[in-house]
């Protein structure tokens, strides 16, 4: 959803080049963070695939932040914080391995609930099927681009 938003409707009115092409680095992650602040959100939030990942832990300043950052929780794909960004390492490929966001979540995007759940029985004598059935509709929306920096790499 992100990566559909226009260049023009993005933090800075455009994307983020990285300073060595094919490659993400710290300075990168930094120029982002920048053009999101100076949109006045508050970016706290890092979304990477998973090679990027990669490219940023061969990067000492990216190490170095951990030194005095907070705990891993590699089971959610959280990798910790630095710059007030929580690292958030994406393996269901809705991150294209070209692009990095930096978000203000809270100002980003909205999950709507459009239909409360609604839950029924279910049962066929002839099959001897018994069960529920259970719905609900949601939406998700861009609220405010500015609040997103995407990087392309």
């Amino acid at each position: 959803m992100f990566t559909q938003i226009p260049e023009d409707e993005l933090a800075g009115d455009s994307e983020i080049a990285t300073i060595n092409s094919g490659r993400l680095s710290y300075e990168d992650v930094v120029n982002a963070r920048k053009a999101v602040l100076k949109e006045m959100f508050h970016p706290d939030c890092l979304l990477v695939s998973t090679s990027r990942e990669a490219d940023l832990w061969k990067d000492d300043k990216f190490i170095h932040s951990f030194y005095f950052g907070e705990t891993i929780d590699k089971q959610r794909g959280v990798l910790g914080n630095f710059l007030g960004l929580e690292l958030i390492v994406d393996n269901s490929s809705s991150v294209p391995d070209n692009k990095a966001l930096v978000i203000d979540r809270k100002a980003a995007g909205v999950l709507l609930i459009r239909r409360d759940l609604t839950i029924s029985s279910y049962e066929t004598m002839k099959d001897e099927v018994y069960g529920i059935m259970a719905s609900g509709r949601i939406g998700m929306d861009i609220l405010r681009s500015k609040a997103i920096a995407r990087i392309s790499i």
